[in-house]
């Protein structure tokens, strides 16, 4: 089925490092700054989740969302990639120095969701010159200390709800979170993540797969990589386990954490300490009420709120 993209949205490959890479572009005026949003996972695309991210798009920015080696459009384009972290990172500096280019700006607005938090803030941190302001949505800090933390509420709701079932599947998880990134850790994982849905503390995946398949941009072809995520990105579900921006302390560019207020994902909690203590020219942080780990998603007012703050 042919796409039919709304009005001042549109869509471009890029070369990069020897391979493609998809972006979809939501076009303001010329004059406003342009933010690109990075997705989680790894390999979970959200230009996918635009037409929801930004549904009622106001123009007082241009977004671009893309799609990183590994996943939805991009991973068609070169199903034979396996992207590890450092290309990922050299990936993305490529695809904010193309946008400089693109747009004529000397600077870009760097947004980061989940895994993509970390991405961007590195980025911030590694490349200030680049980087207008960083927008951490769902901010990761420390992806081991985010399971710790959200193991023991899963415990703690299990119980209150004197739920024994779910209590009998926490406890035949056993150790839990392990420092390793192996094949067992991965079923325990997946399994985990069950057990946090069905205690309202997880990502509703159908929701998202509903979402997904309402967007314009949609293609049947996308459902394979969406489902295949964790296998075709293997290398860098390994890397992503050791990631932790402990230690980074000083930045140089505006900061700003939009946090869920019932992510226990990424619990806000660990983000809020973090911002605390690191140094930035500004920084603030908005609490999204009854939102999760996809805040954008989960109370667009409060978020798109946010937005408009940030921006100005």
């Amino acid at each position: 089925m042919k796409k039919i993209l709304p009005e001042n949205w549109s869509e471009e490959y890029i070369e990069i490092n020897g391979h493609k890479e998809y972006l979809l572009h939501l076009k303001a005026a010329s004059d406003k700054p342009v933010l690109l949003y990075i997705h989680g996972g790894p390999g979970s695309s959200e230009s996918c989740f635009s037409h929801i991210i930004e549904k009622e798009f106001s123009g007082a920015y241009t977004m671009v969302f893309y799609d990183q080696s590994g996943c939805g459009y991009s991973y068609l384009a070169n199903k034979k990639v396996r992207p590890t972290l450092d290309m990922l990172k050299e990936d993305l500096l490529m695809t904010v120095l193309h946008l400089k280019q693109k747009y004529g700006k000397d600077k870009i607005g760097i947004v980061g969701h989940s895994f993509g938090s970390v991405l961007g803030m590195e980025l911030a941190k590694e490349h200030p010159e680049h980087v207008l302001m960083y927008i951490g949505v769902n901010q990761v800090v420390d992806f081991y200390d985010n399971e710790v933390l959200g193991y023991k509420k899963a415990v703690e709701v299990a119980k209150a709800n004197n739920d024994h079932k779910i209590i009998n599947a926490i406890d035949n998880l056993g150790e839990y979170p392990t420092h390793e990134f192996d094949k067992t850790f991965q079923k325990k994982l997946g399994a985990f993540r069950r057990i946090q849905a069905k205690l309202g503390l997880g990502v509703d995946s159908m929701k998202l797969i509903k979402a997904y398949k309402n967007n314009p941009t949609y293609s049947g072809r996308l459902m394979f990589p969406l489902i295949k995520a964790m296998s075709i990105n293997k290398l860098l579900f390994q890397e992503m386990w050791k990631l932790s921006l402990k230690g980074a302390d000083c930045y140089e560019v505006p900061v700003y954490f939009i946090l869920g207020e019932k992510d226990w994902q990424a619990p806000y909690e660990i983000a809020q300490e973090y911002l605390e203590k690191i140094s930035a020219p500004v920084k603030k942080c908005f609490l999204i009420q009854n939102a999760g780990h996809f805040s954008a998603m989960d109370n667009y007012e409060q978020y798109q709120k946010a937005m408009k703050e940030i921006i100005g």
